[in-house]
């Protein structure tokens, strides 16, 4: 009976570890799995990662003719704190066209990022302002349509409005006005600067460099403690130094 008893544990102990070995393959292979799959990993561990796919744009002028130079901002947000889980900045060329490469997998936050924010992209080229097809919060924000399923915490980030083509007109109007449209550039992303801006800063640093280059076409008063350029200095000091 001894020697039954022992090969009966050494069946026990050997099925215990058999479950074991399955559970880490089954975990193994969802850390392995396709993106649409490893959205397990997200809602039973709270181990989140999120890609974008590379996309392109459009810019042309009231003329309908393609339009160099113009600085686009893009900001994948974050649901929790509306700060920037990535950040990607490009410059269009002759043809007006905007290239955004591919980023990730990065891990981020369960709570997931924001539809329809995933990118809100901005931009800014001297002397022009964005014509929205769609009115937002931010007169200078292009609205994105998230393709269907998307959803806070889906994985891979596809831009809907891919292969767009949006138009920039001569600005027209006072300083003040042009001020404001300065304002509404510097980044779709809520309140001051944070840690995350650090870690994505040179997007961020290319764009506030342009604004900053502004102040030579306005007013002195735009340039005093406590106003606009003032500000963007501020912020510019962050970013390159890692202080205030």
């Amino acid at each position: 009976m001894k020697p039954v008893l022992a090969r009966e544990g050494l069946g026990a102990a050997g099925r215990t570890a058999q479950k074991r070995l399955l559970w880490c393959l089954g975990l193994l292979a969802l850390l392995l799995a396709r993106p649409a799959e490893a959205d397990v990993l997200c809602t039973l561990f709270s181990y989140c990662l999120y890609e974008g796919v590379a996309f392109t744009i459009r810019v042309v002028d009231q003329n309908g003719q393609p339009l160099a130079g113009v600085h686009a901002l893009a900001e994948w947000l974050d649901r929790q704190h509306a700060t920037p889980h990535m950040a990607e900045d490009a410059v269009s060329g002759p043809d007006g066209v905007l290239a955004f490469p591919a980023w990730g997998p990065l891990r981020g936050s369960p709570v997931g990022l924001i539809p329809g924010e995933d990118p809100v992209i901005t931009l800014f080229k001297p002397g022009y302002v964005y014509v929205p097809a769609v009115r937002t919060m931010n007169p200078n924000a292009i609205a994105n349509t998230p393709p269907p399923g998307t959803e806070e915490r889906t994985r891979v980030r596809r831009y809907g409005d891919a292969g767009q083509t949006v138009t920039m007109v001569p600005f027209q109007g006072s300083a003040e006005d042009w001020v404001q449209v300065l304002n509404h550039a510097v980044s779709f992303a809520s309140g001051i600067p944070t840690e995350d801006h650090l870690r994505l800063r040179v997007p961020y640093l290319n764009r506030l460099r342009r604004l900053l280059a502004e102040q030579d076409h306005l007013p002195p008063e735009y340039q005093k403690p406590g106003q606009f350029f003032w500000s963007i200095q501020r912020e510019i000091t962050f970013l390159e130094e890692g202080k205030r």
